[in-house]
């Protein structure tokens, strides 16, 4: 597939030293709201396990919010991953680099979806 500025004769625009310091921000920004996410989690986990359950009604309650607790933590983790992931990336240069293609991301993707790995063409093939 081709992309729409391939078909106009460009190619995408490429991140700037501008972007990856904006990027650098949100980054940051998103792995601390990762983390702290993860320690709510972790310690509404910690509080369920203090509540005492009296009957089967309770014990069902109790497994229902043990399994969104979970849930939270696990989105928790994969966002801290993916922020320290791309914060790797800026350190290493490869910033706004398609992990499938290895082409540039364009700029406006990186810049609306910092955790972004993947350029537009490839992230729609990858849906079909």
């Amino acid at each position: 597939m081709v992309s729409p500025e391939a078909r106009r004769g460009h190619g995408p625009r490429a991140v700037t030293a501008k972007d990856r310091r904006l990027a650098r921000e949100a980054l940051t920004a998103a792995a601390g709201a990762a983390r702290a996410g993860l320690a709510d989690a972790e310690r509404d986990h910690a509080a369920l396990a203090d509540d005492c359950v009296l009957d089967a009604a309770d014990e069902a309650e109790r497994t229902t919010r043990s399994q969104g607790i979970a849930e939270r933590a696990e989105h928790a983790r994969e966002e801290l991953r993916l922020a320290d992931e791309a914060l790797g990336q800026l350190d290493s240069g490869d910033y706004g680099t398609c992990a499938s293609c290895g082409r540039p991301i364009d700029r406006e993707r990186v810049l609306a979806l910092p955790l972004v790995r993947h350029c537009i063409d490839c992230a729609t093939a990858a849906r079909r």
